[in-house]
């Protein structure tokens, strides 16, 4: 058990499984926390299990699955008030005993509420053509990662959730947890004889060995690919390689491409395309430091697409030939800065930072972090930019011709 002491005047108790990434098995995590989190075998309606969380002052629980290279962590995090605050002595021992029932005193999944959460997701993949902007970052992904594992959904396809059973769920849920890496932070203020009394927690920490990959998109060639759906604007997605991971000297420097490019108001895209030339409705880039990508994402005039990607592609070669000013690095660094230390005013992201901790030992301390940030040179910066490379081009459209 990792404890974070703060001052909030909630206390998060979090638990992160971990295994390694597969196909066969994306579909069956993405599901679990949801059937998991929902439902226990003294509260075996939807109903009555919010009902219990409203009964703990409000108690929430938030589930999430993800990936972080290459492996697949769900997360259950738990927050609720500090004891003291309402002057109860019995409500950490009552979450306690909720949490578990959520992972051990269980005989099997409510078949309802399994055949819901199914149906649920079925529904968002049958519908999602008409979520334009959830189609095309679904589409993107599959080809800019084309042959790759990071290009199939989190979630599966359809055909998988389709043949998903109930039954199949159970077994894999006996079968992992006794198995695969299990975290638990506990953030907040609590006094010795409160941790005491999370010793009742029945699941425990579980330092099941892990191996951390990085996969690289690996495209050889540039592709440009137009589809049609109806809809009365053009979304972009414009995919480079920025073969740059969170273990390279350039790292820092590659964190502050992404915000010159597009990570901030400041940026060269937003300034640019979105406010000068009047291109986009919105525009941004995300760097992912676990494939070496930079995706830039665009909502665009459908008239105006293709002069959108032709000047966005523009943009892009002159920074990486011309390189960056000394105010654009110093800008861009201010903000990095401020972001992080403004972190510390979410209790969240202090426990999902106290695992990554634990999922990455070499991650530097957060002082050392803010001071590599602050060392990083101009040079650097246009070092990292001339590795970015142009891949795969998508746009989505409604126009027929």
């Amino acid at each position: 058990m990792i404890t974070v002491h703060s001052q909030f005047k909630t206390i998060q108790i979090a638990f992160y499984f971990t295994a390694v990434d597969e196909k066969a098995t994306r579909v069956y995590r993405f599901l679990l926390p949801k059937v998991l989190g929902s439902h226990t075998r003294s509260l075996p309606t939807r109903t009555r299990f919010i009902e219990k969380l409203e009964t703990l002052y409000g108690a929430q629980l938030s589930l999430r699955t993800e990936l972080h290279a290459n492996l697949s962590v769900m997360s259950f995090v738990f927050s609720f008030v500090q004891p003291t605050f309402v002057h109860d002595e019995t409500l950490l021992r009552d979450v306690v005993s909720l949490i578990n029932d959520i992972f051990i005193k269980r005989e099997h999944f409510n078949q309802d509420i399994f055949n819901e959460e199914k149906r649920f997701l079925m529904e968002e993949w049958e519908t999602v053509k008409e979520q334009k902007d959830s189609y095309a970052s679904l589409r993107f992904s599959e080809l800019f990662h084309k042959n790759s594992l990071a290009g199939y959904p989190l979630a599966g396809q359809l055909k998988d959730i389709k043949k998903l059973t109930n039954d199949q769920l159970w077994d894999y849920f006996q079968t992992t947890f006794s198995k695969e890496n299990v975290q638990i932070i506990v953030n907040g203020d609590l006094a010795e004889n409160q941790l005491e009394q999370l010793k009742e927690l029945k699941i425990k920490a579980n330092d099941t060995p892990l191996t951390l990959t990085y996969h690289l998109n690996h495209n050889q060639t540039e592709e440009v690919i137009d589809e049609f759906l109806p809809m009365n604007q053009a979304i972009i997605k414009m995919g480079y390689q920025l073969p740059i991971v969170r273990t390279d000297p350039l790292y820092e420097a590659a964190l502050i491409v992404d915000t010159i490019v597009g990570g901030y108001p400041e940026s060269r895209l937003f300034k640019i395309i979105r406010e000068e030339e009047g291109l986009s409705y919105y525009i941004s880039s995300t760097y992912n430091y676990y494939r070496g990508t930079l995706i830039i994402s665009s909502g665009v005039q459908l008239e105006k697409r293709q002069e959108a990607v032709t000047k966005i592609k523009a943009l892009v070669k002159a920074l990486k030939t011309k390189g960056i000013t000394e105010i654009e690095l110093e800008y861009a660094k201010s903000f990095l800065l401020h972001q992080m230390k403004s972190s510390f005013d979410s209790q969240s992201i202090l426990t999902k930072r106290a695992f990554l901790h634990y999922l990455f030992p070499d991650l530097p301390a957060f002082d050392h972090r803010l001071e590599r940030i602050r060392k990083v040179t101009l040079e650097e910066v246009n070092q990292a930019l001339k590795q970015l490379k142009l891949k795969t081009v998508y746009v989505l459209h409604g126009d027929e011709s």
